[in-house]
């Protein structure tokens, strides 16, 4: 497939909807679903993969990128809910449990203006987990103008050979620092491994490697069955539950370079839900639906998880079982209301800035 070829994939909904869950299940467990963070890397490179596609995309067929479109259209599928987010978790806050160092002014603007990933999480309260959203609103406004630079001045195998090459490096960095824990606090500011723009790109710029890569990988992948894809993707779907039942980010595995496998792990994932379009399973009604509302689910459900927290029993599984309930559907009921009434007429808007074939 062509990158000007390249059109929607159900399956990716599911996908979305899969890496929503995951981050759900991290926040909502108290630490029994540790690898739930594997769902902000799946998203990461999901992101990185699309993007790049998108950009190469418009280049192919116009001879070059419009840099203020693609900001339109990113403000415009982001900016209205960011915003609802923002005044929910305000008001919620007033519900929840108490949240002593909170600085609801400094929260707030740095969950809008995007820099809540190098503030203290105690600073930021029911706001800290927008940091990922943070990671990839830089990404977004560097990318588009280093693409438009790669694509006039380079060829294709320099293009994968540079960005393999920041990969490994960024890779190679965060295991040294890793192993000294590192982390870098400034008064309210943080710089550490885990939120810090810089040491998050991998995920990213692999995402973005394989969208590079993708009509090679089409080649490469001639002649490989649907049934095989199948296979392939049961064998990821049973490493990824591994994974989100043991693999914690502070584990020796993780600290080892984990980190790579797993962004690894995720590209491929990606790059077969492309290959086996209109999945059973990646594609179901129930995935498809979480998965276009997921950005709703992922930015308003921290808030909400918290609002329930004054509910909780300790050592209650009943309890817990209801609380996560409540969690679990407020959150999908918000983002549901959310996608309708505030986010689908600015979608409807980007048709005005869409790429021109």
């Amino acid at each position: 497939m062509a990158p000007n070829s390249f059109k929607y994939i159900a399956n990716l909904d599911g996908l979305r909807a899969i890496a929503a869950l995951f981050v759900l299940l991290i926040h909502g467990s108290y630490g029994y679903f540790a690898g739930g963070w594997i769902g902000v890397d799946l998203f990461f490179v999901l992101s990185g993969f699309l993007i790049t596609l998108l950009l190469e995309n418009e280049y192919v067929n116009n001879q070059h990128i419009s840099i203020s479109k693609f900001y339109i259209r990113r403000i415009l599928r982001l900016l209205p809910a960011l915003i609802f987010c923002i005044v929910l978790a305000n008001v919620l806050n007033l519900f929840s449990t108490d949240h002593s160092n909170r600085n609801h002014w400094i929260s707030s603007l740095a969950a809008l203006f995007y820099f809540t990933n190098i503030l203290n999480i105690s600073v930021l309260g029911n706001l800290s987990h927008l940091w990922s959203l943070s990671v990839e609103e830089h990404f977004y406004l560097f990318w588009p103008l280093l693409m438009t630079i790669l694509f006039v001045r380079t060829s294709k195998k320099i293009q994968i050979r540079l960005l393999f090459s920041v990969i490994l490096i960024i890779t190679i960095i965060k295991i040294i620092l890793s192993y000294n824990d590192f982390i870098y606090i400034k008064n309210i500011f943080v710089i550490d491994i885990y939120r810090f723009t810089f040491f998050r790109m991998d995920c990213l710029l692999t995402g973005a490697l394989i969208g590079l890569m993708y009509p090679s990988l089409n080649k490469i992948s001639v002649g490989f069955s649907n049934k095989k894809y199948s296979y392939l993707l049961l064998f990821m779907g049973f490493t990824f539950t591994y994974f989100l039942f043991t693999l914690s980010e502070n584990s020796l595995f993780y600290k080892s370079g984990g980190f790579f496998i797993v962004n690894v792990l995720c590209a491929i994932l990606v790059f077969i839900a492309t290959k086996i379009p209109n999945h059973s399973l990646l594609s179901n009604k129930l995935l498809s639906w979480l998965g276009v509302r997921s950005y709703g689910i992922y930015i308003y459900h921290f808030p909400i998880f918290l609002l329930y927290e004054v509910l909780r029993v300790p050592s209650n599984i009943s309890n817990y079982l209801l609380v996560s309930f409540l969690r679990f559907s407020t959150t999908i009921l918000i983002a549901a209301i959310s996608y309708t009434y505030i986010e689908k007429p600015f979608l409807n808007l980007k048709v005005k800035y869409a790429v021109k074939k």
